[in-house]
Order: structure tokens, then sequence, then C-alpha cells
């Protein structure tokens, strides 16, 4: 058998291995009918409304922090959904502490009175979909929808979106082709990892690539053993050229996803300095805030003390200050010990809840610490800067 004749058969096997796993896949979730009559149903940020927390409007969603005082957020929505034709719920949503207790939240004209509760999985800070085909209470027409979040919410929820799917056979292949194929942009891990298509997955293309590798080997090694055939080769050299199809597969995923990220940055840095780099970037927001405060702190080098909710908006906050001489914990949301300020000390913060500042009495305290006399050197939008006195 040729290289190229034994590499086809390789790949014809892996591919019939996938299918197998895939079929797999949808006997073991799909909830109800395999092809059912419903279409998914999506309902924007637009639609909902915040009975618990703070909201603010941003372009395409909605983000909401506790309100002061309080640990919980509650998001809702009006819904026409016939529970029968919607098996399963999936919320778009980000920033949501992984050690929060999230719920689903339902209302049914069979019992409207009643406020039914489901408990949701978080995924890296996102919501995982949830089947809801099995619960008792998700009867009749569900009327309302929502989402509850309780825990420690240091930095805004963000939601764009819930969307009501019938979770049939075909939507649930197309669902997780979309995950395999989803593009990922750069971030922080981007020089050395490459999730393999969207953040969350139910079933990643690694994974069903392995399985498919072991099913074509497998088969190939049982035929091999009860119907041999002249000059077939040896098993693990055909396990060989299986697990080299498999690898090419995720080179070529690896590949498109480079060059769509190439496409990406040549489109937002071309032509541009270094400054209009910089504002062009995901954090431009924070540049412009750090640029405009350094103008208003001296030529010499001062005491700075960052402040932020995320460690990445305090580590580049202060990177972006040097060479002022930047404080700030990168790996806990602390702020200074009042000891350790002194006059002439300045204080940056962005993103930063907690934070109050008294223009009148010119005094600003964090944390519900001591307060202190300041001066707001600058104010605006998400940053402020502080000169204490």
């Amino acid at each position: 058998m040729t290289i190229r004749r034994t590499l086809v058969h390789a790949a014809v096997s892996l591919a019939i291995g996938a299918i197998v796993v895939i079929a797999g896949y949808l006997a073991a979730n799909v909830p109800g009918a395999w092809f059912p009559s419903a279409t998914p149903k999506a309902f924007d940020a637009a639609q909902m409304a915040v009975s618990r927390g703070r909201p603010q409007a941003v372009p395409g969603a909605l983000q909401v922090v506790p309100a002061p005082g309080e640990d919980a957020i509650v998001v809702v929505l009006k819904a026409d959904l016939r529970s029968t034709d919607y098996a399963g719920i999936e919320w778009q949503v980000a920033g949501i502490p992984a050690d929060a207790d999230v719920r689903l939240i339902w209302r049914t004209s069979y019992r409207p009175e009643r406020l039914n509760l489901a408990t949701m999985t978080v995924d890296d800070g996102r919501l995982r979909p949830i089947v809801m085909s099995d619960d008792p209470e998700w009867i009749g027409t569900i009327v309302g929808l929502g989402f509850a979040v309780r825990g420690s919410i240091r930095a805004p929820i963000e939601i764009r979106s819930v969307t009501a799917r019938p979770l049939g056979a075909i939507e649930l292949v197309r669902n997780r082709a979309g995950e395999w194929l989803a593009f990922e942009g750069w971030r922080a891990t981007s020089v050395e990892t490459l999730a393999g298509g969207a953040d969350v997955q139910d079933l990643p293309l690694p994974a069903v690539l392995a399985m498919a590798a072991l099913i074509a080997v497998g088969a190939y090694a049982l035929k091999r053993r009860f119907l041999p055939a002249p000059g077939s080769l040896p098993w693990p050299a055909f396990a060989i050229a299986v697990l080299a199809v498999a690898w090419l597969v995720i080179d070529l995923r690896f590949a498109w996803n480079a060059a769509r990220q190439s496409l990406l940055t040549a489109r937002t840095y071309a032509g541009t300095d270094w400054r209009e780099a910089h504002l062009a970037a995901e954090d431009g927001e924070l540049f412009r805030l750090v640029d405009e405060a350094r103008a208003k702190m001296p030529a010499t080098p001062a005491r700075v003390f960052v402040l932020a909710d995320a460690p990445y908006f305090r580590a580049r906050s202060a990177y972006y200050l040097y060479p002022h001489n930047a404080w700030f914990d990168l790996y806990r949301d602390v702020a200074p010990e009042t000891g350790k300020l002194q006059t002439g000390d300045y204080v940056f913060a962005f993103r930063r809840r907690g934070l109050q500042y008294s223009p009148t009495a010119g005094l600003v305290r964090w944390d519900g610490g001591p307060e202190l006399a300041a001066e707001a050197v600058m104010t605006r939008g998400e940053g402020a800067l502080f000169l204490l006195k």
C-alpha cells in the first residue's frame, strides 16, 4: 500500500470514527425529538430588566453590579415559550466569579405565582447552557425568564443575550461545529496556547479526534486479525497514519485562526503610530486615561498607588505610569495601608469599586477605610487621579 493510499484510508477511517463519536454524543444529549419543528428564540439585552443591582447599558450588552451593601444581582425578561418546544436555555454572560451561586429563574402560565429556580454551572466566567426538559416545573408556557447571581462580585457582569433552544440533533451538531471554528482573538495566553475555538465547549474537537482515532485503529486491528488482506499494513503503522491525519486537522484549524488573527492585526494597527496603536488596542480607554493623568503629574517621578478590581488593569496601569514609582498588588485586590501613604502621593483608580470621594470636603476613602485629605486631579469616565494632601 502506497503512502498516499494509506493516508486516504486513514482519513476515511478517521471520518467514520468521528461520525460514530458524534452519533453517540447526540444519542446521549438530545433531550427530545432529534428533528423538532421549533427554532431557537433569542432575547437581547434591550429586552432585559434588572430587579436587583445597578445596571449600565453598553453597546450590545447590559452591565450590572450589586447595589451598595448587597452581594447579588437579578436580571429578568418577559417570554412566551412553550416548554415542550424549548429544552435548553443558553445565557451569553461574562464576568461571573468562579465561586458564585447562579440560578436560572422562570415563571410559567401554569403556576404564575410560583418562582422556579435551577442551579447553573459557571465555567471560566461564563454560564454553561442548561437543559430543562427533565425539570418537573418546566411545564406549560414560560412567561418569564431570568437569572440570579450571588457571591463576591467585584467587577461588572456583562449580559449580551439569552437563547431558548429546542436542542435537536442538527442544532447540537451546528453548535458544536460553531464552537470548534469560533475565532480566537489575541489574548494574554496567545503566545503559547490556543484553546481550539470557543472558551467553553461541550465536546472539544481534540477529544472527538482522539476517540475517532481509537475507533478507527481498533476497527482496523480487528479487521486485520480476523479478515486479513494481502499487503495490508501492520496496525501500528496504520495507527501512525491516523494520528498524522488527526494532527493535520488540528494544525489546519490553528493555521486558519492564525491567519484571521494576522488580518485583524493588520486592520487594527496598519499605518498607526505608537500612540494611535495604543488607543486602538483592547485597553485603549485605560491608556487614554493614564495618558491624561500623567499629563497632570510632575515631570519628576512621583509615588502613585494603583487601584483596580482586575489584576490586568492594575498591572497595565502601572506599566503605563512608568517612570513614576507605581505601587500595585498583582495577585490581590488590596489597597495600600494608610500608614504607608504620605502627602504628595498620587492614587490612580480605574474600574475600582468601593472608592468614594467628597468634592466639597476634599476627602477620599476606599473599602470603608479612613478618610484622607485629597484633591481630585482628574476624574473622567471610569478613571480618577487623586493627590493626597
